[in-house]
């Protein structure tokens, strides 16, 4: 697991190192070429860093001043947290962009232990040439996906990494038994979030007239007045609209059903779950197009 890898080009390597590699350059990347970071918001809240903090924190305290890293990203591939105790490491992965707030994917740095386990949906060890920028080289990482235990989700993934040929061979264990707690704490949150989900809905169904529902966390609770106005390709418009809301903050969108009818989307998030409220507002009919469609329906054939 742990020997000299050489160029994928000129030896024969891993199959996920030369999948990636191929990757890499469909997305036009060039190994001699600048790494193309981006840096955005850091994840302030959401159940990834609810449960992956504490995780990192105890993970953290094991390394205590140990020349490595460990670094948290969610499913983007955007680094949260990066865990360091060595400054002197600290600044040589500032030096190379990887800072929270960053995107460290394939299609903007080629195969790496970030955002190769998201694409792969595995653990992979990368190590020295195994990198396809010439950049990143100088480091070897192993990285390990976060399984969502109950929506089978990606919800993102955890890193260690050190110099190149400083790497332990416990780092994998290491890595993964942090996974496990990070995804037992998932669940332990999902069902917190999951009560919380149905308290909101049940509040908010009191009136079986009201269309409105609930989405988050796979879970999917609608009105009989909401069931009778979506058809099924309307659910999934729906949810899209939910997803990328950020907490406390309140969103409409205007929809176009599958029928022909507009409605407003009135999205208001959970408190304390990973969810939104969604009430259902139908535009109500221009008053003459409305007296033409009853003066229509009276018109003798």
């Amino acid at each position: 697991m742990y020997s000299t890898t050489q160029d994928p080009r000129t030896r024969r390597v891993r199959p996920e190192i030369e999948s990636s590699w191929s990757r890499s350059r469909l997305n036009g990347l060039r190994q001699d070429g600048e790494p193309a970071l981006t840096h955005g918001t850091v994840a302030g809240g959401g159940i990834l860093v609810r449960a992956a903090l504490p995780v990192l924190d105890r993970g953290q305290a094991e390394l205590d001043e140990a020349r490595c890293a460990l670094v948290l990203a969610d499913r983007e591939a955007h680094i949260i947290d990066v865990r360091c105790g060595d400054g002197m490491f600290r600044k040589a992965l500032a030096a190379f962009g990887i800072v929270p707030g960053v995107r460290f994917g394939e299609e903007q740095v080629g195969t790496n232990a970030v955002g190769t386990p998201l694409e792969t949906r595995q653990g992979l060890l990368v190590r020295g040439t195994d990198h396809f920028m010439t950049a990143f080289r100088g480091f070897a990482c192993y990285g390990h996906p976060i399984i969502h235990p109950i929506t089978r989700r990606t919800e993102g993934v955890v890193n260690i990494g050190a110099f190149s040929g400083e790497e332990h061979p416990l780092f994998a264990p290491l890595v993964r038994r942090i996974v496990r707690d990070i995804e037992d704490r998932l669940q332990m949150d999902s069902t917190r979030t999951q009560r919380r989900l149905l308290a909101a809905f049940q509040a908010a169904a009191r009136s079986p007239r009201r269309p409105v529902m609930v989405v988050g966390q796979g879970i999917v609770l609608a009105t009989p007045a909401a069931l009778a106005l979506l058809e099924p390709a309307d659910h999934a418009a729906v949810q899209a609209c939910v997803e990328g809301m950020r907490p406390g903050g309140e969103v409409n969108h205007r929809l176009t059903l599958v029928c022909g009818r507009t409605v407003r989307l009135k999205c208001a998030p959970v408190d304390g779950a990973d969810g939104a409220l969604i009430d259902i507002v139908a535009d109500r009919p221009d008053r003459r197009e409305a007296a033409g469609t009853a003066l229509a329906a009276d018109w003798p054939l």
